[in-house]
């Protein structure tokens, strides 16, 4: 994982999305640590966001505080639950504890619905598979995507 963080980093990336727990169910900070200053020691201005691990810990709000002391731009988050539609309680938290220190960055399960109640928690960006199950298989849902494009276009009007 240190030696793909740092080609990821020599190959220009923006950032890297990373995240382990432990067997107690919290962040594995130990572990992750390496892996963010590997790519970090290539490029400092590389953004680290941590996925969504944060929502099958224990404790999403108090992983998030240790969060504090870790070199992480963003965390990508639910809220502890399947959607983030089900999670507004745990994000509006998390975006309390982490003030401006951490970016809270909304996903799983977001549906364009949820986009202007996320932004009234403060959360400063949102991320969508837009998939949806086609027989068998996941699609990407293209009206989805017109969905969340339009909202998000609407908002920013």
């Amino acid at each position: 994982m240190e030696r793909q963080a740092a080609r990821l980093a020599a190959a220009g990336v923006d950032g890297i999305v990373l995240g382990a727990l432990d067997p107690r169910g919290a962040l594995d900070l130990a572990m992750m640590r390496p892996w963010a200053e590997a790519a970090l020691a290539v490029n400092q201005r590389l953004e680290i966001t941590v996925h969504r691990a944060i929502d099958a810990s224990r404790d999403p709000i108090g992983e998030l505080a240790r969060l504090l002391e870790f070199p992480a731009h963003r965390v990508l988050s639910s809220g502890g639950r399947r959607t983030v539609g089900q999670g507004m309680a745990t994000i509006k938290a998390m975006v309390q504890a982490a003030g401006s220190r951490i970016e809270i960055m909304c996903g799983g399960g977001l549906q364009a619905t949820d986009i202007e109640s996320v932004r009234r928690l403060g959360v400063a960006a949102v991320h969508s598979s837009a998939k949806t199950r086609y027989a068998d298989t996941i699609e990407v849902s293209e009206q989805q995507v017109r969905q969340l494009r339009c909202t998000l276009d609407e908002l920013e009007n």
